[in-house]
């Protein structure tokens, strides 16, 4: 018990900061299990785990507050609920506008996912996320050659924004769940939750 209650201190602990995040200008849907638009049937969204809850984290990848989602909150649910067989992440894209490279980087990402499935995309994020301040093309053809092998797959998407309708896709479904976009937002279960309530609401989801 002792550890579990540390991690879901971890969890709220990362929130304080991450709520204070990234904003930009009531539903019965489940962005962890609806279908974004055109394109979920060849290429659905990124899943993390294969729990029964479904935890959907809209994110910019240029977003300050999200990158600090990813590193100090997101690991915390992955060593308590996705590896113990709890929940699933599913990543959704969020551009807020204001950030010249939230495109360029979701594009390369999904051309990492098409090439290579999920877990290469995690680890394409995870590194982009720490380069966050340096986001250039280079970087992106960088950093997807290092970590997944798909550099100039990455860097041709990312110029090229190959896949912004499947980006926007996302950006609309948001929309109908909610009003003024802020990233990270986070659904559990269907249901829109602060950072620091997401692991009570995936107790009570269970």
């Amino acid at each position: 018990m002792p550890k579990r209650r540390s991690l879901l201190a971890g969890i709220a602990a990362g929130g304080t900061v991450v709520a204070a995040g990234c904003l930009s200008g009531g539903s019965d849907i489940d962005p962890a299990t609806v279908g974004a638009g055109e394109g979920d049937e060849d290429l659905a969204p990124p899943v993390l785990g294969t729990g029964d809850v479904g935890v959907t984290v809209f994110a910019d990848f240029s977003c300050p507050a999200c990158r600090v989602f990813n590193e100090d909150v997101k690991p915390g649910l992955i060593e308590q609920y996705v590896e113990t067989g709890v929940i699933r992440i599913v990543h959704r894209d969020l551009v807020l506008g204001q950030f010249e490279w939230s495109k360029p980087v979701a594009n390369a990402a999904w051309a990492v996912k098409a090439a290579d499935g999920d877990d290469a995309f995690w680890t394409f994020i995870d590194a982009m996320y720490q380069r966050q301040e340096e986001f250039s093309h280079e970087t992106i053809e960088t950093v997807a050659e290092e970590t997944v092998g798909r550099g100039e797959q990455a860097r041709e998407a990312a110029e090229a924004g190959t896949y912004d309708e499947r980006i926007e896709a996302d950006g609309a479904l948001y929309d109908q769940l909610a009003g003024q976009r802020r990233a990270p937002a986070v659904f559990v279960d269907g249901e829109a939750v602060e950072i620091d309530e997401i692991g009570p609401a995936i107790e009570a989801a269970q």
